[in-house]
């Protein structure tokens, strides 16, 4: 999915693309070099980790978090970047979601246990969001599975923003 994404995303002349890889064995590295990624990080840890990577070697003051396997549209790239321009942090929130009972349940208690963290945010699991670098440029995050919500938390006060997505099955 790596090359179709990176090809899809680089069709916007203003797009640069950071892959951060930790160590996989399925060729991930080759797709994306093949595709034109401007950059590809290669280490091992926690997706955290990647995050931290990604936005460190971003060159670009607005970055746009996301996972590579079809579960965040490509399409919503540029309104989050365009929302970003005007608010701190802009995140996609799964208004329908193909994902698996087991998953659902999951987010849905994530999303309750949360719920005092940032009670205006319609999605506080996500994974696809965009903030400002220097905003967590910083912040050394744990390596937990949810790093949009510690920087929501992290950062303080911001003006932040929702759009809506299909949440795609992986």
């Amino acid at each position: 999915n790596i090359g179709r994404l990176i090809e899809e995303l680089s069709k916007d002349p203003r797009c640069s693309v950071v892959v951060c890889d930790n160590n996989s064995t399925d060729g991930t590295q080759q797709e994306a070099k093949d595709a034109g990624a401007s950059l590809i990080q290669r280490e091992s840890g926690s997706v955290s980790d990647a995050i931290e990577t990604g936005i460190e070697y971003a060159v670009d003051p607005l970055v746009i978090v996301m996972d590579a396997d079809g579960s965040h549209p490509a399409s919503l790239v540029p309104a989050l970047a365009q929302s970003l321009i005007y608010h701190d942090m802009v995140y996609g929130y799964r208004e329908k979601s193909e994902d698996g009972l087991l998953n659902r349940f999951i987010s849905a208690f994530g999303k309750v246990t949360s719920y005092c963290l940032g009670p205006s945010i319609k999605d506080r699991m996500t994974g696809f969001f965009g903030i400002k670098k220097t905003l967590v440029s910083d912040i050394k995050i744990n390596s937990g599975p949810k790093p949009f919500l510690e920087y929501v938390t992290r950062v303080g006060p911001i003006s932040i923003e929702g759009l809506p997505y299909e949440f795609k099955k992986k």
